[in-house]
């Protein structure tokens, strides 16, 4: 039998410059691929994600599968995010589309393409409202990150279980020093494995500027740091505007993540309320490709 040829392309997300940002690695056809060839491609890589493209139907203009280095996940930013921006980039700016409409296991994701004097600019909307479980005590995050206790802030909500289509532990914390000092305890992230239906923790702390610094922990992905999380990062705006009782229809945030491991990451988030007094969550950023090229599948 003879090989087959399967193109991908490399992009760095959620950065205006080549070599930051979060690396991803988009198949652009991974029709002739079985679910277990695509687990290893995405170990191959080992980025924190990789996406498979597949053809949409009459409600999706892609079908995207998404991929870990050790699992498959049901959403996720940046790929997204990455996915649109080179998709679009195949192209030319006056065909250019200006919308795709993503089926992924947590449901439909649309995307907003946009062309600006910095680049182009894609907007993924969420596919699910926030939803809130249970919460995490502030010791167990302090032994599983290597922080003191009085590093947890639980001022505005304790820690927590949250999810706009993924689910993520979000702890707040005092300060920038306190979260620029967090590395991970395996023992303590393994108690948490262990009790609690999530083991991802985001960290999170706002600067004066109105920015919000936050960090993002996933050792059982094999993923001891994500450069930028775009899921986790959208169930935190949406659970910062749930917290807020003087929060108006629409919030803008802008998120620093990735500078304390030298992949300095820079997202757009939105959070629009909608009748019910629910948020709707967009995610955006700025991208980058940086290489394309084939896999050799024998």
């Amino acid at each position: 039998m003879s090989d087959t040829y399967v193109p991908f392309v490399l992009c760095d997300v959620f950065t205006e410059c080549q070599f930051a940002g979060n690396q991803l690695a988009v198949i652009t056809d991974g029709s002739s691929l079985t679910s277990e060839e695509m687990q290893k491609i995405a170990q191959e890589f080992n980025f924190s994600e990789c996406t498979f493209v597949l053809q949409g139907d009459d409600t999706a203009s892609h079908r995207i599968r998404i991929f870990t280095p050790t699992h498959e996940v049901p959403f996720a930013g940046h790929p997204n995010v990455g996915t649109a921006h080179v998709l679009a980039s195949e192209f030319s700016k006056s065909e250019q589309p200006k919308t795709f409409r993503f089926r992924e296991d947590a449901g439909l994701v649309d995307v907003a393409v946009s062309q600006t004097e910095r680049g182009m600019f894609c907007e993924i909307k969420a596919p699910e409202k926030l939803t809130v479980g249970s919460s995490v005590e502030p010791n167990e995050i302090a032994a599983a990150l290597t922080l003191p206790l009085e590093g947890i802030d639980i001022s505005i909500h304790p820690p927590l279980i949250a999810s706009v289509g993924l689910p993520f532990i979000i702890a707040r914390v005092t300060n920038r020093e306190i979260l620029s000092s967090a590395h991970i305890n395996m023992a303590g992230f393994e108690y948490i494995s262990n009790n609690y239906p999530c083991q991802d923790i985001l960290i999170y702390c706002e600067g004066l500027d109105g920015v919000i610094h936050s960090r993002v922990f996933a050792p059982f992905d094999n993923v001891p740091e994500d450069p930028a999380t775009g899921s986790a990062n959208g169930a935190l705006v949406a659970l910062l505007t749930l917290s807020d009782s003087n929060s108006t229809n629409e919030r803008s945030f802008k998120v620093h993540q990735g500078d304390d491991m030298g992949r300095p990451c820079r997202l757009f988030l939105r959070t629009v309320k909608n009748d019910q007094s629910e948020s709707n969550v967009y995610i955006g950023g700025y991208s980058k490709i940086v290489g394309k090229g084939q896999l050799i599948i024998e």
